[in-house]
């Protein structure tokens, strides 16, 4: 499970943010009245800590609605494990579902920290993953490159590879797995190079060096 991390804030939050302004009128009142009108008045409009307090709500209605979404991506984690879904930030990272592993730790940039033991995997034995690459291999099917100023490097022919054991996937499925693999090998880049090293498949732990 992915735990957001806890948020700080530089001041501490006034009586008024603490017990609130909305319900706790009552209390308010009491308050004003034992210490006169020409004293603080929390949580009213003359509160000095007002932009304090507003500054202080902000964080937390942000937070709630960080929540909110982390719930919301469990809860469709949990109802649908095996739904290939675009990985495109970290909390879709963390909530990677079984289906789209493979997949992913059969990138070169995966597979290599995993084979050499600098990564969890998700718990796979890197031994019984293909070596070859084949959702790579098909997804680069029909691809070349080749400069548009230099027309020598245009290759003579296009090919494309299947084999009886390929996976047997959807457009959809494979836009996915494209779409996640780009986003993935960007994400380990940053990481590697004056990142925090981060384990994609362990966010709490790092790459192995």
């Amino acid at each position: 499970m992915h735990i957001s991390p806890l948020q700080e804030i530089d001041n501490v939050p006034s009586l008024g943010a603490m017990i609130g302004s909305v319900r706790t009128t009552d209390v308010l009142d009491q308050i004003n009245a034992k210490w006169g009108s020409n004293t603080v008045a929390f949580g009213m409009p003359d509160n000095p800590f007002q932009e304090h307090y507003k500054h202080f709500m902000n964080l937390v209605n942000h937070q709630l609605n960080t929540t909110d979404q982390l719930v919301l991506s469990t809860v469709e984690a949990v109802m649908n494990p095996n739904r290939f879904k675009v990985i495109q930030n970290e909390t879709d990272l963390a909530l990677t579902p079984p289906c789209m592993m493979v997949p992913l730790l059969t990138m070169p940039q995966m597979y290599e920290l995993a084979i050499e033991g600098k990564i969890w995997a998700w718990g796979y034995d890197p031994a019984t993953l293909p070596s070859d690459d084949p959702y790579g291999r098909i997804l680069n099917n029909g691809k070349v490159e080749w400069d548009p100023r230099d027309p020598s490097t245009l290759p003579e022919y296009i090919t494309w590879e299947w084999r009886s054991d390929d996976p047997d996937l959807t457009d959809e499925q494979w836009e996915a797995i494209e779409k996640s693999r780009k986003w993935l090998a960007d994400w380990i880049e940053n990481e590697m190079d004056g990142g925090e090293r981060r384990d994609p498949t362990d966010l709490s732990n790092v790459i192995s060096v």
